[in-house]
């Protein structure tokens, strides 16, 4: 029986071509700006003169007796009581009184005493007064720099203190004053008012002494020298005396109910200065008296300072001529569109494919006559 096998043909799939349409860009074309110059007027500067000055000069003192010192003439010496007589021999004038209470001897100066001439003998209650107002007026006060020295003889060993000279006012640190003794603490000492400075065993009566006390105003730092010696020295924040109801007093305490603490002894060479002497300036004070060469009536002939006479400078003035600008054009930067080339994308067609049917050739199969036997044949359709 044969069998054969029917071909069969798969028909061919074609595939659409896509096109996709390119994009244009279109260019943008930016315009240049130009700036206008500006022109600066010019601008003249007057010239200024400015007119000298002249200074007339001032008359400072100076010295030209004999065994005068140039501390004798210093500006800043305020009091000055030499010795010589009861009399102030700074050029401020104080006027200085002789005191005593009843049954004591008056003060004597321009004595010859213990060895020194020109002394002012002092015994106990009796004192030199100086003129109040003019104390108040003249000598420095509150923290003002200042220095106070003079000589002081001890004639008796007395159990209380004795004052060369004070003056300020009666409170705690609001006077200023120098002296010593205490009875057998034999001291040296400088004030103050109840806050004083000094020391003990140095200064014995009987033996006269230079007692020197400067105070600066800028440390506060008071010190104290005998004998040309620095013996101690402290920071007094404290002391400020007042600038008014002052009182001033040679050989006793400033009190307010009368004098006090005499120095029965005397005195002499005792000077009060608007400003703190340096070590060396005190040194010499102390020596000039022990060598007795110190002035009893100096003579201070003024030296004129001519003074100095500014001439002035003219300034001529600087004309500034100006700077004109110049006008700068600014020619703008064009910017040139950049233009984006489209591009096309050019579709792609996919070309179908035909898938050729395959034919199956069929077979026949031969017959074969079996002997006695007959097969029907079964015929196959092919696919």
């Amino acid at each position: 029986v044969r069998t054969t096998s029917v071909r069969t043909s798969s028909p061919a799939t074609t595939s659409a071509s896509t096109s996709s349409t390119g994009t244009t860009s279109t260019g943008t074309t930016s315009t240049g700006t130009s700036s206008v110059g500006t022109t600066a007027p010019r601008t003249s500067s007057t010239g200024t003169t400015s007119f000298g000055t002249s200074s007339t000069g001032a008359t400072s003192s100076t010295t030209t007796s004999a065994g005068t010192s140039a501390l004798d003439c210093d500006p800043a010496l305020v009091f000055w009581l030499p010795g010589s007589s009861v009399k102030d021999s700074s050029s401020r004038g104080v006027a200085i009184a002789p005191k005593n209470n009843a049954g004591a001897s008056a003060p004597t100066c321009g004595l010859q005493l213990f060895g020194i001439d020109n002394t002012c003998r002092l015994a106990t209650s009796s004192w030199l007064e100086l003129n109040a107002s003019q104390v108040t007026n003249m000598f420095p006060t509150g923290r003002a720099s200042r220095t106070l020295c003079g000589w002081g003889y001890r004639s008796t060993a007395s159990s209380g203190w004795s004052w060369i000279m004070s003056y300020g006012y009666p409170q705690p640190s609001g006077a200023f004053f120098i002296g010593g003794g205490l009875g057998s603490r034999n001291r040296a000492n400088g004030g103050g008012y109840a806050d004083d400075i000094g020391q003990d065993n140095i200064w014995p009566p009987y033996t006269w002494g230079h007692v020197c006390l400067s105070f600066v105003e800028s440390t506060r730092n008071a010190t104290l020298y005998l004998n040309g010696t620095l013996i101690d020295s402290a920071v007094k924040d404290a002391w400020n005396i007042p600038s008014s109801n002052l009182l001033g007093r040679l050989g006793s305490q400033v009190f307010l109910d009368g004098p006090a603490e005499f120095l029965d002894g005397a005195i002499f060479d005792v000077r009060l200065f608007a400003r703190a002497l340096m070590a060396a300036e005190v040194t010499a004070l102390y020596t000039g008296g022990i060598r007795g060469d110190r002035a009893t009536s100096p003579t201070c002939a003024g030296t004129t300072n001519a003074g100095t006479t500014n001439a002035g400078t003219t300034n001529a003035g600087t004309t500034n001529a100006g700077t004109t600008g110049r006008s700068t054009t600014s020619a703008g930067t064009t910017s040139t569109g950049t233009t984006s080339t489209s591009t096309s994308s050019t579709g792609t067609t996919s070309t179908g494919t035909t898938s050729t049917g395959t034919t199956a050739v069929r077979t026949t199969a031969i017959r074969t006559s079996s002997t006695g036997t007959t097969s029907t044949g079964t015929t196959s359709t092919g696919t």
